[in-house]
Parts: C-alpha cells; sequence; structure tokens
C-alpha cells in the first residue's frame, strides 16, 4: 500500500485526504495531522472509522467509494475479510481495520459490505 496522492484540505490543522493504492485499487482516506508524503509505504491498515450496516455478501468485486447522499467523509465499502476475528478486511491489497471484530456470522473469506463514517490512515 502507498500513498497514490494527497490533497490537504485544511493546511493549519494539517488535514488532508490521501489517496492510498495497491497499485490496482485507489482507497480514498483521511489524514490529521498528515505527516505523509506521495509514494510513502503504509505498514498498517487504515482505519475502518464508525462502521454501520455490515452484511455479509456473496463474492463480488470489492471498492470504496464516496457515498454522496450521506457525511462528507461517508463511503460504501466492499470488502474481503481477511481475519474476523481481528476485524481485517481487504480491497485488493488494501488493509482495513475494523473498530471492532466482525460479528460471528462473518467468517474469513466472506465479503463484506457496509458504510464507513471515515476512512483514516493511521498515525
Amino acid at each position: 500500500m502507498r500513498i497514490a496522492r494527497i490533497e490537504i484540505t485544511d493546511s493549519d490543522a494539517r488535514e488532508a485526504e490521501v489517496t492510498v493504492t495497491d497499485g490496482m485499487y485507489l482507497v480514498t482516506t483521511f489524514s490529521c495531522p498528515c505527516m505523509w508524503k506521495v509514494g510513502d509505504v503504509l505498514r498498517r491498515p487504515i482505519i475502518a472509522f464508525m462502521a454501520s450496516e455490515v452484511v455479509s455478501v456473496s463474492p463480488q468485486a470489492v471498492y470504496a467509494k464516496k457515498k454522496p447522499s450521506a457525511g462528507y467523509y461517508d463511503q460504501d465499502v466492499v470488502a474481503k475479510v481477511l481475519d474476523s476475528k481481528k476485524g481485517i478486511a481487504a480491497i485488493g491489497e488494501v488493509l482495513l481495520r475494523m473498530q471492532l471484530p466482525f460479528s460471528d456470522e462473518i467468517a474469513d473469506g466472506d465479503f463484506v459490505k457496509f458504510i464507513a463514517g471515515r476512512l483514516d490512515l493511521p498515525l
């Protein structure tokens, strides 16, 4: 996972929208304070903040895209669960960590769909 693009949204607060890529998928995240540079490698998963409506879905294309009808940072996400107990899922090779583990009905290898209140870069 690498930083592909940085758009500063508030220079005083050092807030930014940061695009992360694995070379195939692009995921828009929030960073504050943003200390990243384009090309930096992420070693820890992106944090899926305030995830809601988490459901298991049939295998399908994975993605994270802004949800225009909701809050500014809300995103619709479809990801593959890598570790249900630790709450780790992936969009391609872009790793996401939920704030809480997945429910017992969701197993490793399942695909899940949810709304993320925000996708945050780890500090």
